[in-house]
């Protein structure tokens, strides 16, 4: 039975501020919780801060969702005062289908957030919106079917509007942890997503055009977070730059060849310390939404970090010592993602994009003749691991991961095992 998503919880959430209003890459790195059990806090956050992880291509241009329209007036009534301008807002869902599964079955929470500024998660100068709208208004949810066209009156004359359409009721969960919800079974429009979904950056939103006194039809266009469940095991004969246990994650990429410039159109993070001797599966995201109705050029790549290197915040996707998906191009001297890795997206509705089994095949390293780190072993990490010691692990056991004052965790950065759904919840809220 679907958890519900209660539309007057998650207003309520709000209150909180401006870094707990999803956005934040850097926001849930700042307090860094208490207790013995902070490095398990940590490793949660690393595991998702390797992000888009896997490594191919720089670009595309697919999930951009579409710009803002605006109709000039239409059926849109003057604002109340003439002086300031107001907006009608209808959401444009991408059309997918929905599934049978709780977490993708069109049925949710949604808010639209209405700001002066296009960076409102900046770090450095977080933004409150100037309107927020819930869909329903009170408790209950409601179908992506019915979303209904909403007012805001007494606006300036050049706003942001950033939409979300909340499915997965694990997306209210990373809410509540102080995380951004890049999870499936979200919807998002108002954002600009030319350069890929960003772990790390602020998101960035599109302006729309107003006119004092005047009320103007917005159409906002809302691409879909489409699920997509990896398995990654290491391929036959494959030795892994250390014992095999560590950080994992994969990305979707719009091209082949490997790059630390890669821009990441989905991703799946596994939230804990885990031996990748063993198939490891990971659920996550895809972003498409190309011209034509498909992404032809998507591919899925996976990486291992063997030595807890993504614990650094700023590291990047390639990693100094980094186990991949890839293969050795003779063509281009590079390195590229095998092309059975491709994504089947040829069904430009489909919401449940099913499962796809990737190998790791490659030992990158940056400087082949540096020595190798130490292993970083789930056993050793203060919980971190897969095996659940310390108790933050993927059980959850205890409740010491996910507590807001835990000693033991620290939930604002993302924990191993984060606030009401285990690991799952801890490794996406480290997406920072």
């Amino acid at each position: 039975m679907k958890r519900r998503i209660d539309g007057s919880r998650l207003l309520a959430l709000l209150a909180l501020g401006a870094c707990a209003t999803f956005a934040l890459p850097a926001c849930s790195d700042d307090d860094e919780g208490g207790g013995s059990g902070g490095s398990g806090g940590t490793a949660g956050t690393a595991g998702s801060s390797s992000g888009g992880a896997g490594n191919a291509g720089s670009g595309g241009t697919a999930g951009n969702g579409g710009t803002a329209g605006n109709g000039g007036g239409g059926n849109c009534s003057a604002p109340a005062d003439s002086s300031k301008a107001k907006a009608c807002i209808t959401l444009a869902p991408q059309q997918l289908t929905p599934g049978t599964d709780a977490d993708i079955d069109g049925s949710g929470v949604a808010m639209i957030q209405i700001y002066d500024t296009s960076t409102p998660d900046d770090p450095n100068a977080p933004a409150a919106p100037l309107q927020t709208i819930m869909l329903p208004g009170g408790t209950g949810e409601i179908s992506l079917s019915a979303l209904t066209m909403q007012e805001a009156d007494g606006l300036p004359e050049t706003v942001y509007i950033r939409a979300w359409f909340f499915d997965n009721p694990l997306a209210l969960e990373l809410v509540k942890a102080q995380q951004a919800p890049l999870v499936w079974g979200v919807f998002l429009g108002g954002a600009d997503l030319s350069n890929g979904l960003s772990t790390r950056e602020p998101m960035k939103l599109k302006s729309v055009s107003l006119t004092a006194g005047a009320g103007t039809d917005v159409t906002v266009p809302m691409v879909g977070f489409r699920k997509l469940v990896v398995t990654i095991s290491p391929a036959s004969g494959f030795n892994f730059l250390g014992d095999g246990e560590g950080l994992g994650s994969w990305g979707a990429f719009q091209q082949r060849g490997v790059s630390s410039a890669a821009r990441a159109y989905g991703l799946g993070l596994l939230p804990m310390c885990a031996d990748f001797n063993q198939p490891q599966v990971i659920p996550g995201l895809v972003v498409a939404e190309c011209a034509g109705g498909t992404c032809d050029d998507t591919y899925i790549a996976g990486r291992m970090d063997d030595f807890g290197l993504s614990l650094d915040p700023n590291a990047g996707l390639l990693l100094d010592e980094l186990n991949l998906t890839a293969v050795p191009d003779p063509g281009s001297g590079g390195l590229v993602v095998p092309v059975e890795y491709k994504l089947d997206l040829s069904d430009p509705a489909a919401y449940d994009l099913g499962t796809k089994q990737i190998e790791l095949t490659f030992n990158y390293r940056g400087n082949p003749g540096a020595p190798l780190p130490a292993d970083f072993s789930c056993m050793g990490t203060g919980g971190t691991g897969g095996s659940g010691t310390g108790g933050t692990g993927g059980s959850g056991t205890g409740g010491t991961g996910g507590a807001s004052t835990g000693g033991t965790g620290g939930a604002s950065t993302g924990g191993t095992g984060g606030a009401s759904t285990g690991g799952t919840t801890g490794g996406t809220g480290g997406s920072n």
